[in-house]
């Protein structure tokens, strides 16, 4: 009942955009971002496809699809699922991603759930393949999600082709895939991390149904292999391998003859029309070039800072810092950069910020990270994020509403920033820092968010008043004269004096607590537009010694823009043993390829920088991008 139907060649595969159902401008955004994640996955693929709304859907402007993808599409309505019935009853295919509705899910073949969230981090942190997955799907992928819509499979309809597992690897018995006679099913949507598996995912299940896809698979592959790390052929990049690597000879050598042979087989595959098999060929020949790139790497310098932010606080695997510092000791990392103190939350006890859940349930993160970190030879560097609210608690927003204490924007909107300018912001946020460096054994405090959201704030009245007093000057007309008008320059280096002030407060403070503790921040990659934009001088920080070290967030898609960057900072090159730029191998539109990733490391140790940063310590960057490292 599972056999392959079609035969559209890619043509007639149609993504449904579900923003237009969005009840609000946040879910909107929400759902063109994870519908526009796919679409950009296949377009690396080479799959052609089209995109259509939920309204296109009802009215059958959809009519021409044989695969239709449900990216994120929880309100579909009576008539679109008439659509799809129709559709389904006439051959088609669907994938559906975090499906709700039970109509769609009677029609597919699949017994509905109930909404799960995870009790504990890291519950459903990957999904593993069973023999029943098509042909060419990776067997284990990764994805750490906080909640599932789960499905169950019906006897003789449908069949679970994949499990979820959790953050250490055991396999839990809630299914993450399914596929029925309809298509494939996903229990919760497609996440960023571990895009290269996601895409040969995708690949295999379009494929299944699409054979013919695989021909403009294998070009693709082909293509992107002869271009390898900027070379124009396999031999021209082995001849690059020979003049650089550092590597031994023997080692070298050997990876060579691999591939060589993988390269042969590759085009033999590719002349006999065998692109199911050129493609994996393809795959293998690829996992080659990237290792013998990282192997061609100069050795790392014992001298040179190599640093992985942790968005989540938790490590790789929470409740266990243990074995997360291992893991990154073992793949060269010097220190590691938990997110662990928000503006009003923090992963651990505090009198100035309400202590997470994830704390209260795994205990204090911060002492934990610092005494397993320490064992295993690395850095902590305490990452604090200034001003933001997001994570706060609500009682506390409204608490700081209530005082004025909160950011303005130019239409007089409350934005959920602390100002900056406002004194008591400027001493609860310095208490903050203040206890966590006074508290733990800390090598560094590092800030995050050390500005403000946007040109467009903030223009509180407190501002107001705070810079007619520094300038001497009456603003006749508020916001208007400070943003666009005479005063608007003035008006720009009075906000950037705010951060740069606070900056210069938090190096007092930490200096007067522990002379050791290095103080760092995360930074807006374009320089000096970064200043005038949201009031961050991060020159004047560098010349001034108020940091010891910038992380730009140099977060690119490829190699030539990341060299773009570093060129447009050259003003700033003598600092560069003070310039760590932080790589984007994992971010939420999808990692990095691995010969990008390589490639922006060369570059930046070409450019001077002391070091490195990393975004995102997770289970991919552990499983795709630290082994290459350790080579």
């Amino acid at each position: 009942m599972f056999s392959p139907a079609l035969n559209a060649s890619g043509g007639g595969i149609v993504l449904i955009n579900g923003a237009s159902s969005a009840p609000t401008k946040a879910e909107r955004a929400f759902y063109d971002k994870t519908g526009g994640r796919i679409g950009k996955w296949l377009d690396e693929l080479g799959v052609a496809y089209s995109v259509r709304t939920e309204s296109d859907l009802a009215s059958g402007r959809a009519r021409r699809a044989t695969i239709i993808i449900l990216p994120y599409n929880p309100n579909l309505s009576g008539k679109q699922l008439e659509r799809l019935e129709t559709f389904l009853a006439n051959g088609g295919k669907l994938i559906v991603c975090y499906g709700s509705n039970p109509r769609l899910a009677e029609l597919f073949g699949v017994q509905l759930g109930k909404y799960q969230a995870a009790k504990e981090p890291g519950r459903w942190s990957s999904f593993r393949f069973n023999g029943s997955a098509p042909p060419l799907t990776p067997q284990e992928v990764i994805q750490d999600s906080g909640n599932i819509f789960p499905v169950r499979p019906i006897s003789g309809t449908s069949k679970i082709i994949a499990c979820w597992q959790d953050a250490g690897g055991n396999i839990l018995p809630d299914p993450a895939w399914l596929q029925s006679d309809k298509g494939f099913w996903m229990t919760h949507i497609l996440l960023g991390e571990d895009s290269e598996n996601k895409k040969k995912m995708l690949l295999a299940m379009l494929a299944f149904y699409d054979p013919g896809l695989w021909k403009n698979a294998a070009q693709r592959e082909l293509r992107k292999i002869e271009r390898f790390a900027g070379c124009s052929g396999v031999s021209d990049f082995i001849s690059a391998l020979k003049s650089g690597a550092s590597s031994s000879g023997a080692e070298l050598s050997t990876q060579i003859d691999r591939i060589n042979s993988q390269y042969a087989l590759l085009r033999n595959y590719f002349g006999q029309k065998d692109y199911r098999q050129a493609v994996a060929t393809a795959y293998k020949l690829k996992s080659l070039l990237i290792n013998a790139y990282a192997m061609s790497q100069a050795r790392l310098s014992g001298k040179e800072f190599r640093g992985v932010w942790n968005h989540s606080g938790l490590g790789l695997f929470p409740g266990n810092w243990d074995k997360t510092c291992r893991v990154l000791a073992q793949s060269g990392i010097t220190a590691v950069f938990p997110n662990v103190l928000w503006a009003g939350m923090a992963h651990y006890p505090s009198k100035y910020a309400a202590q997470s859940d994830d704390s209260k349930q795994l205990g204090d993160q911060l002492a934990q990270c610092v005494s397993a970190a320490h064992r295993a030879g690395l850095e902590v560097h305490a990452w604090k994020v200034c001003w933001n609210l997001e994570w706060a608690d609500k009682g506390f927003i409204e608490k700081m509403r209530r005082q004025g204490r909160l950011q303005k924007n130019n239409r007089g909107e409350t934005v959920n920033w602390l100002c900056p300018s406002d004194p008591a912001n400027v001493a609860f946020e310095l208490n903050a820092i203040r206890e966590a460096a006074s508290r733990y054994d800390l090598d560094g405090i590092h800030l995050d968010y050390i500005r403000y959201p946007d040109v467009n704030t903030c223009f509180c009245p407190g501002c107001r008043q705070r810079y007619e007093a520094w300038s001497g000057r009456t603003v006749k007309n508020w916001p208007r004269d400070v943003l666009s008008g005479k005063l608007a320059d003035t008006y720009s280096t009075w906000r950037s004096r705010q951060i740069t002030e606070f900056m210069r407060a938090v190096r007092n403070e930490t200096k007067k607590i522990n002379m050791k503790i290095k103080l760092s921040a995360a930074v807006y990659p374009k320089y000096p537009e970064c200043s005038r934009s949201i009031g961050q001088d991060w020159g004047v920080w560098l010349r001034e010694g108020l940091v010891d070290f910038v992380c730009p967030m140099d977060y690119f898609p490829d190699v030539s823009a990341f060299n773009e960057m570093l060129a447009h900072r050259n003003a700033l090159r003598k600092y560069g043993k003070n310039i760590y730029p932080g790589i984007g191998a994992t971010l939420t539109n999808g990692d990095l390829d691995g010969g990008v990733f390589l490639g922006q490391l060369s570059a930046l140790r070409r450019y001077g920088a002391g070091g490195f940063m990393l975004f995102d310590l997770n289970r991919s960057l552990s499983k795709n991008f630290l082994p290459l490292l350790g080579k």
